[in-house]
């Protein structure tokens, strides 16, 4: 991936104009470029532009459109994690991102250390979901949405799982073949309450096993991630 690709959440058509500022102006007066040199330009919604710069100024640079190119949407991979600390979640979104989750959910469990996510939490997540993004050179944008427990969780049209410590739980790996939606559910450091075990069972989840071991909560989520992405990838017989 080039160091010179920006982020702007709008279509692209060849020969429109984007304007970048705030934190995009920052990345394009660090990067140096001038008139007439070429960049790249993502937006989340599976597009990339090649660009122009045409002017850059103290307040702004804008750039034209010349080339438009599209991918298709992703096998859908949906992260679903308890609220944990700032930090914490954001590696998580950080490496999830990279691995190529398409949506995260975010909940609050009954054990969750953490009550509640604050604005500014939520405005710096988003910012690290578009550094992940143009830093890995993927072309659609995470969703990130928050939920007030496991129960408000929207229905989910395919595999669901979550993470179980029982002994006799089947490994996650074997059971991701196919191009089915994915979902898997990442408890609080605490554990899942037992209320939270039988809604889960109630409601199609099935228990699974990442490791032999008790991963911390942000080792099972990018664990988790990991998996998901490798089980997604179409490889092409040599």
């Amino acid at each position: 991936m080039p160091h010179n690709r920006f982020y702007s959440p709008e279509r692209f058509e060849k020969s429109q104009e984007i304007i970048l500022k705030d934190d995009e102006l920052k990345h394009f007066k660090v990067m140096r470029l001038e008139v007439n040199d070429t960049c790249e330009i993502v937006n989340g919604m599976h597009q990339l532009a090649i660009a122009e710069v045409k002017s850059s100024q103290k307040s702004q640079a804008l750039l034209v459109v010349k080339k438009v190119i599209k991918k298709p949407p992703p096998l859908t991979n949906i992260l679903c994690i308890a609220f944990l600390k700032a930090k914490k979640l954001e590696l998580i979104l950080e490496k999830a991102t990279e691995l190529s989750i398409t949506e995260f959910w975010i909940y609050k469990a009954e054990k969750s250390e953490i009550k509640e996510i604050k604005k500014n939490q939520i405005e710096r997540f988003e910012k690290i979901l578009i550094s992940a993004l143009k830093q890995c050179g993927r072309f659609d944008l995470p969703k990130i949405t928050f939920y007030q427990s496991v129960q408000k969780l929207p229905k989910f049209k395919g595999l669901s799982f979550y993470g179980d410590t029982s002994e006799n739980a089947p490994l996650f790996y074997s059971l991701l073949k196919g191009e089915k939606p994915k979902l898997t559910l990442i408890g609080p450091e605490s554990g899942f309450s037992k209320k939270e075990i039988t809604y889960f069972n109630e409601s199609g989840f099935m228990g699974v096993k990442l490791s032999e071991f008790i991963l911390r909560v942000e080792t099972a989520a990018i664990t988790a991630a990991s998996l998901m992405s490798h089980a997604s990838i179409k490889y092409q017989p040599l």
